[in-house]
């Protein structure tokens, strides 16, 4: 509900301030930036602590949703960009944003959380002696998952991915207009993979709690595949079918983080703690955010775009 609020009132503030990069840093960047953050987090960690079994399932039904919105809203933020400016599109989004205060309600606390809030609360009842012995445990956890060397490779990986997969998004429909393509169409192009992600959510949240399969493999084989169809896309850019490809298997390959709880259970050798666990994915995912910020503040500035 918080990061709603943030996210909103971010979105709501650059729809008013002047064309100022400066000003939508602050108030696009960071605001909207943090508040989608602790929305994104708090929605996949949610489903953490609410479902001990089929997790990878309960999560591909929770997710799978949001191929849908981005199939219907890349042509609907483009129509809507085309019709009151980006001053108009920009509230609406902020509009959308705040609804997250409606679904944030919704969401009650687990058995688990509430578990956790009384450890705390008993905890900070504790001498000084106690305090330090908890601080302890949890560096011994922290130095626990360091030295998991598929841990710090799976870190490594996430963030070349991250790397390869926001180059794509970010300029794919400015390259199909390079070479003749429409804003609209270019839009649409794109949104197809919003079909491909609600379906490949879905598919590979069943997989995934098959006893047959993989975690690994698939992990590492999803990103594989995408990075070939990223080497050949100068081979197949010039025809229709080949721009199409590329959204298809962004759709279907590129959407495989909210996963990561489970591949890193299974890459921690003793069964720990969930909490652990999703700590652990916490830990994953800050160098993929910092990849973040450095694609959005320097990329552009190595790109000359029209």
């Amino acid at each position: 509900m918080v990061g709603g609020v943030i996210m909103g009132t971010g979105l709501v503030i650059t729809a008013f301030v002047e064309l100022s990069l400066d000003a939508v840093l602050i108030s696009f960047g960071v605001l909207s930036g943090f508040g989608s953050g602790l929305c994104y987090s708090s929605s996949v960690i949610v489903v953490g602590f609410n479902f001990e079994r089929r997790r990878n399932l309960a999560t591909g039904f929770a997710v799978s949703g949001v191929g849908i919105g981005m199939f219907v809203l890349s042509p609907l933020m483009q129509l809507a960009k085309n019709t009151y400016g980006y001053n108009g599109l920009l509230l609406m989004c902020g509009a959308v944003s705040f609804h997250h205060l409606v679904f944030g309600a919704l969401c009650r606390p687990s058995e688990l959380e509430k578990l956790s809030k009384t450890k705390v609360n008993t905890f900070k009842h504790n001498n000084e002696q106690r305090k330090c012995s908890k601080l302890l445990s949890i560096l011994r956890e922290i130095f626990f998952l360091f030295t998991n060397i598929p841990f710090i490779l799976i870190v490594v990986s996430m963030t070349f991915f991250t790397l390869g997969v926001h180059l794509m998004y970010v300029h794919f429909s400015k390259l199909l207009i390079t070479k003749g393509t429409s804003e609209t169409d270019a839009a649409y192009l794109l949104s197809m993979s919003g079909i491909c992600t609600g379906i490949s959510r879905l598919l590979i949240g069943f997989s995934s709690n098959a006893e047959n399969i993989n975690e690994l493999m698939l992990f590492s084989g999803c990103f594989s595949l995408l990075g070939i169809a990223g080497l050949l896309l100068p081979v197949y850019v010039g025809s229709f079918v080949g721009r199409l490809s590329l959204p298809l298997c962004l759709g279907l390959l590129a959407r495989l983080e909210v996963y990561l709880v489970r591949v890193l259970d299974v890459l921690i050798e003793e069964k720990p703690h969930r909490r652990t666990v999703l700590k652990s994915k916490q830990l994953a995912l800050r160098p993929r955010m910092l990849t973040v910020i450095w694609l959005r503040l320097i990329i552009p500035r190595s790109f000359k775009m029209e």
